[in-house]
């Protein structure tokens, strides 16, 4: 009965709220539980988002970008992280490449068109260019060409 209540209940917009001290948010205006698809579904375009600013960062060598990916690590999303690497690889971390290829090889090879469109960006073409022709003969082998 208590949980029957407590559904039908108005609560201030407020208290639900949580980014307004951060970010400056307004609240919802009203309860929606579909509410959640949608911003699931926006996350996504902002890890999209996140991952082509990442990448030009790392084409223009621009070393802004270190401090807020020290500060935010891992908690980006794996979306980001994958130009994180190219970026890492960029400023001289070549074992990001191997990660890549390796992170590839897990996914299925070239199933994530995200490493793929990261290899693209990369000046590099040894490890990656014998990579993408495995990848070719793996595909023509395995599904019919």
């Amino acid at each position: 009965m208590a949980s029957a209540v407590a559904q039908d209940r108005e609560y201030p917009r407020d208290l639900f709220n949580t980014a307004q001290p951060v970010s400056g948010t307004t609240p919802f205006p009203d309860y929606n539980p579909y509410r959640l698809d949608q911003l699931y579904g926006k996350r996504h375009e902002v890890e999209l988002q996140m991952f082509d600013v990442i990448n030009e960062a790392a084409v223009r060598h621009d070393p802004k970008l270190k401090h807020a990916l020290n500060l935010y690590g891992t908690g980006l999303g794996y979306v980001p992280l994958l130009a994180v690497a190219h970026y890492k690889w960029v400023f001289g971390d070549k074992k990001q490449l191997d990660w890549l290829l390796s992170e590839d090889k897990r996914r299925g090879i070239g199933r994530d068109s995200l490493i793929i469109t990261v290899f693209g960006y990369m000046d590099e073409w040894d490890k990656t260019i014998r990579w993408l022709k495995q990848n070719a003969e793996y595909n023509d082998r395995h599904e019919g060409g």
